[in-house]
Formats: C-alpha cells, sequence, structure tokens
C-alpha cells in the first residue's frame, strides 16, 4: 500500500489534520502528465488551511530525477512540490502507534 514506513507514517499525519480541519480534500497518488509523455505520481494532495494546493513526495534522499520532475512540475503546472523527509526512527514510532488507522484506511 505504501512504498515506506515513512510514507506511511506521514499519510497517518495528514489523516489527524485533516480531521482536525487544518487541511481537506486529501489525496493519495495524484498524477500529474507532462508535455514530453512522461507522467508524475506525487505521494499526496491536499488543500492547506489557506485553500492552497499541496503536493507533497516522501523522500529518503533527493534524486536528481525528483529535481527534474519538480522544476516540470512547476513550469507546466505551476506546482511546487513539497519534499518531506522522516527519519526511520520516527517514522517507525507513527507507523507502529497508528497501525489500526493505516489497517482501516488500507481497508476502504
Amino acid at each position: 500500500m505504501f512504498d515506506s514506513k515513512a510514507e506511511a507514517a506521514r499519510w497517518v499525519q495528514l489523516l489527524r489534520q485533516q480531521e482536525m480541519g487544518d487541511i481537506h480534500d486529501l489525496e493519495r497518488q495524484p498524477a500529474y502528465d507532462f508535455a514530453c509523455g512522461a507522467t508524475y505520481r506525487g505521494d499526496f494532495r491536499y488543500r492547506n488551511s489557506e485553500g492552497a494546493l499541496v503536493v507533497e513526495d516522501v523522500k529518503g534522499m533527493e534524486t536528481e530525477l525528483f529535481k527534474l520532475k519538480a522544476r516540470l512540475m512547476l513550469h507546466e503546472h505551476g506546482i511546487t512540490l513539497r519534499k518531506v523527509k522522516m527519519g526511520a526512527g520516527e517514522a517507525e514510532l507513527w507507523v507502529r502507534a497508528f497501525q489500526g488507522v493505516l489497517e482501516r484506511d488500507s481497508a476502504r
């Protein structure tokens, strides 16, 4: 369901933010097409409290391919990607603490 524990942990954090009303319209895996025929699939998309669109990508490290896709997203879609980095220990704690949330969410 998730590519990493960090991505799963971030999903739980965002779900909680949405429940508190800090963000809304939370989605997983939004896809954006580029003129060159390539597609970028972000990890999460939502609207913040001001209504601005936010597209996040959870990364362990920033690759050259990610940098290229970030430039294309800004140029072609006017969206600045928000890179989220989370340490393995922090991600593990979130996943363990909210395992039930992840299981309920995956059953939908």
